[in-house]
């Protein structure tokens, strides 16, 4: 992954993937499931492979693997086994909830910002937005899952059609849930 358009800024590209690494860790440091905090850890292991294969120099030899497919592919499972345990959503849903979900959506959304800068900064095609692709889909799948561990219900923008008695239904379940995940 040494091939970084020269025109580019490398710098800028690393600065994101560290910030999103630190979203991360910022998500990992506030759940309390061993299994999500697990996930968190390949992840930003899974990122400072990507910034080492970006940082190098083309003549250094010593590199991690770049992020294979089948990392690409694990994630995806692992997306999958939480969306099994959601019921299925039928328009947006506003990123909001216990705080834990909240980081989880940062997260998605920074991930999201990686992933359309990186084809910019590469100038051959990589695992990597891919791979960032399946770290946002996780997440969102993980804020939703801790949502609704939390007894929390999820809510759509105010635009979609709601009746009165789901958003009083909605307005009383916040106010009674105050735990984190």
């Amino acid at each position: 992954m040494g091939d970084i358009n020269l025109s580019e800024d490398k710098n800028e590209i690393l600065g994101d993937l560290d910030h999103l690494n630190s979203f991360v860790g910022l998500a990992k440091a506030f759940a309390k499931d061993r299994k999500i905090k697990k996930l968190l850890t390949s992840i930003q292991n899974d990122l400072f492979v990507i910034q080492a294969n970006i940082a190098a120099p083309e003549n250094v030899l010593n590199l991690p693997e770049n992020i294979a497919l089948h990392r690409i592919i694990a994630l995806q499972q692992e997306t999958h086994e939480v969306e099994r345990s959601l019921k299925k959503i039928r328009n947006f849903i506003l990123p909001e909830g216990n705080i834990v979900a909240c980081i989880m959506h940062c997260v998605r959304t920074t991930a999201r910002q990686v992933e359309r800068k990186i084809s910019n900064y590469l100038t051959t095609p990589t695992n990597v937005a891919m791979y960032l692709d399946r770290v946002a889909c996780l997440m969102f799948a993980l804020a939703r899952q801790i949502n609704q561990r939390s007894g929390l219900l999820e809510r759509p923008p105010d635009y979609v059609h709601r009746t009165h008695e789901r958003s009083k239904k909605w307005a009383k379940s916040q106010t009674r849930k105050t735990s984190i995940s």
